[in-house]
């Protein structure tokens, strides 16, 4: 049978969801437009029935200090079941890129199960990992009396406090990226966003003051109705300039509350975490790694164009980019006579290098990037142009 690969339109969505429903936890119509913008990736039959779907939230997403990009998170992506395994997936994803492609830098998505066939298949469609998360698990929490924080119920104590909340994180994770940038408006599409109507939790807020200024918070979840875990969820969790006294008060407050309720928690962050000692002290288990951020580019030229950094000492010399699929210009040089500058390598490494997710000066030194016509100065300034930036991962981003 013939399939059409198409881009979403409005009058798809009762069918869309027919699709998505029989696959994964159920949402409504109203649950659909709880995200700021969607669309979805669409296999029909020769009746124009749709029989697969991927839906598509946009995203500005940043990669690091003055790199926000425009992404297109896929999630619950889903065929009939007598589809499966037959090449209508990877179709949709191929009619995505297409229909994509001037409207975004890159599909991106979270995936864990990195031995599975889901994850598998992302790999044969051209995504590839740019970073990792892991769980730290308080199994017993045990009830301390000393935390000196505040806890409060529902996202209606959560969203009035949002400039408070926002000028925490930013202190907390300036320079950091690999997260969905935060702005006036965040934690409602956030807190009531598209994941949550699937799977509800119930919020809260626990919040550290001193001298009656917000020092760090922690927003918390419990999981509702469906896949109850019996664990208290940090969502998002940020001091005052990273503050460890902080986060320390914090940690009692969470252990405290935890054991009221007799949960355990569990906190997905990176090992990028500032946090990540601390949870160590406090007894939290490690797993391995679980989960990953992955993209495909769209726009190899324009992502490189909007990640690089002028530097000075670089002005006026050609530097282009192969690799054994592509090349470009990362910037033009004035003249026949400028220095001209390669930087060669395979296609996953360029995209971690424009990224923000690779050390250029390290990867040389371990032959992951070749370079032609560099000195060591030019090299020097190439890493500032193009600086690596650590990621850190926040529950509350999952979709």
């Amino acid at each position: 049978m013939e399939y059409q690969y198409r881009e979403f339109v409005p009058s798809d969505l009762e069918g869309v969801l027919g699709v998505r429903n029989a696959i994964f936890a159920p949402i409504t119509e109203q649950d659909w437009h709880r995200e700021a913008q969607m669309s979805a990736s669409l296999a029909l039959d020769e009746t124009g029935s749709i029989v697969g779907a991927i839906p598509l939230s946009f995203r500005d997403f940043r990669a690091g200090e003055g790199l926000i990009l425009k992404t297109v998170f896929e999630n619950a992506v889903g065929t009939r079941e007598e589809l499966r395994g037959k090449g209508v997936g990877a179709q949709m994803i191929s009619s995505a890129k297409n229909f994509l492609q001037g409207r975004c830098d890159a599909l991106f998505l979270y995936r864990g199960a990195e031995r599975s066939d889901g994850y598998r298949f992302y790999i044969k469609t051209g995504h590839q990992d740019l970073h990792y998360s892991r769980t730290f698990k308080l199994e017993r929490p045990q009830k301390t009396g000393r935390g000196l924080s505040t806890v409060k119920k529902g996202v209606e104590e959560i969203l009035p406090k949002e400039p408070l909340l926002l000028e925490v994180f930013e202190s907390a994770f300036f320079g950091f990226g690999g997260f969905r940038e935060r702005g006036v408006g965040y934690y409602r599409f956030a807190l009531e966003g598209l994941i949550y109507a699937a799977h509800p939790h119930e919020f809260y807020i626990i919040e550290f003051e001193k001298n009656e200024v917000l020092q760090g918070y922690a927003i918390v979840g419990i999981r509702q109705k469906t896949k109850l875990d019996g664990s208290l969820h940090v969502m998002e969790f940020a001091t005052r300039n990273r503050s460890l006294e902080v986060a320390d008060e914090l940690f009692l407050a969470i252990a405290d509350f935890a054991s009221e309720k007799e949960l355990s928690v569990t906190f997905a962050t990176s090992d990028t975490s500032p946090y990540r000692s601390l949870l160590k002290a406090k007894g939290y288990d490690e797993s391995e790694r679980h989960q990953m951020v992955m993209t495909q580019i769209l726009d190899y030229p324009a992502l490189a164009r909007k990640s690089w950094i002028p530097r000075d000492r670089l002005r006026g010399m050609e530097i282009k980019v192969w690799t054994p699929s592509r090349d470009f210009l990362l910037q033009e040089g004035s003249g026949i006579s400028s220095k001209k500058i390669l930087l060669e390598m395979k296609d996953d490494i360029l995209g971690r290098l424009l990224n923000r997710r690779l050390r250029l000066k390290e990867a040389i030194a371990m032959e992951l990037v070749t370079v032609l016509g560099a000195d060591e100065m030019d090299i020097e300034e190439m890493a500032k142009a193009l600086p690596y930036v650590p990621w850190i991962y926040h529950e509350i981003d999952y979709i």
